[in-house]
């Protein structure tokens, strides 16, 4: 399903969000290390028994088929032809926290974080697809903890964007936590030497 932290940028990519009232594509291309708008299109959806497709829980059934239809003819309206796309995953639909494991190598991470994800994640470990980062230290601190952001998104949700990219003829690249967007997006230049410059607070309201 592609690396929430490490999506590598083909030469020119879609971006979809489904939000609960539209849904949203860019068209990206990338030139050297900058990357160019080529295209943009929002669609508004319409409310279902007073809610908005999809509802406040998950993109769910019977809406896939829907979704998949909206999409397709958005891309036919702004004349997108690039298949590869990189869905944002809304908030409402994934699970992020963040903790500290004692110093340790790079080989044995990934089974403290398995130990220690199911104490924070209320779904079972089985149930969802993970995903972390360690969150840069003062540098030559090798005996701090580790700080660890984690990622939990349910399968079934991964499941359902795969179902709505077949649909509309797609081939999904990768699946991305909407908040890890808006910080990438937001804050640039702001590590130096592997450890943060300052402090920083973003509110999505």
């Amino acid at each position: 399903m592609g690396n929430f932290f490490s999506i590598f940028f083909k030469r020119k990519m879609i971006g979809i969000d489904i939000g609960t009232s539209a849904i949203k594509i860019v068209e990206l291309s990338r030139v050297g290390n900058t990357k160019v708008l080529e295209n943009y299109v929002e669609f508004k959806l319409p409310a279902v028994d007073g809610k908005s497709v999809p509802n406040n829980n998950r993109v769910t059934q019977p809406s896939l088929e829907y979704l998949s239809l909206a999409i397709k003819e958005m891309l036919s309206e702004a004349h997108i032809k690039t298949k590869s796309v990189i869905f944002s995953i809304p908030d409402f639909s994934t699970f992020c926290t963040s903790f500290e494991i004692p110093a340790m190598t790079k080989e044995e991470i990934p089974g403290a974080i398995l130990y220690n994800a199911s104490q924070y994640i209320t779904l079972p470990i089985s149930e969802v697809t993970l995903d972390w980062q360690i969150t840069p230290t003062l540098p030559n601190d090798k005996n701090s903890p580790l700080k660890v952001f984690l990622v939990a998104v349910p399968n079934q949700i991964i499941e359902d964007y795969k179902a709505i990219a077949k649909g509309a003829g797609l081939q999904m690249y990768a699946l991305e936590a909407e908040v890890l967007g808006i910080t990438r997006a937001l804050i640039k230049n702001n590590i130096t030497g592997g450890a943060v410059k300052k402090t920083i607070c973003l509110i999505d309201i």
